[in-house]
């Protein structure tokens, strides 16, 4: 019977249970051309193993069963891309709060005011991130836009009068939190 001498729980990297087997004693079946590779990598989520001739290269894979498990390594690319797209949300609600907060405290600005203002100095957003963000947050009834004087460029403004409205900040703060489901702070 093989001896299991390592065992990685949960993999991090894909999700799978993962074990070391040492199998000098030759008693986990192998294809004919691994029979000189005395040592195993056993993906136990998937049923899929690859050979080593030393446990130090046996259990280093261990850590990577992306790389030679195929349905970990397909596994790994949904977990990726769920985690960039969350993290692309993630940024979104980052941007939409700074362009909110933007025009909220300087009353009707135009979307090349909220670009060259100072809350998205150094974030890399461009025209048409902050454009689509404006839009966004029109959509959701907090911002809304008109063209003032026949001007071809929108003017964007809150519901709030940050001038007249001590709680200006606070009240409009706390709808675009309403409005993203955010937690209050």
């Amino acid at each position: 019977m093989s001896n299991i001498v390592y065992r990685v729980g949960k993999n991090r990297e894909a999700g799978a249970e993962i074990h070391v087997i040492d199998n000098r004693d030759e008693s986990f079946e192998l294809h004919r051309g691994d029979r000189e590779m005395f040592w195993v990598t056993f993906c136990d989520t998937h049923s899929s193993y690859c050979t080593h001739r030393t446990r130090a290269l046996a259990e280093e894979f261990a850590h990577h069963p992306a790389q030679w498990c195929a349905t970990c390594a397909s596994e790994g690319t949904a977990r990726a891309k769920q985690e960039q797209e969350h993290n692309a949300k993630d940024a979104r609600l980052d941007l939409d709060r700074k362009v909110y907060t933007y025009v909220l405290l300087n009353w009707a600005v135009s979307a090349k005011d909220v670009l060259t203002g100072d809350l998205l100095a150094g974030t890399g957003a461009e025209a048409k991130d902050v454009n689509a963000s404006l839009k966004r947050l029109e959509n959701k009834g907090l911002l809304a836009s008109e063209h003032i004087n026949g001007e071809r460029e929108l003017t964007w403004q809150t519901m709030y009068d940050i001038e007249n409205d001590p709680d200006a900040e606070t009240n409009g703060q706390a709808d675009f939190d309403a409005a993203h489901k955010v937690a209050s702070k």
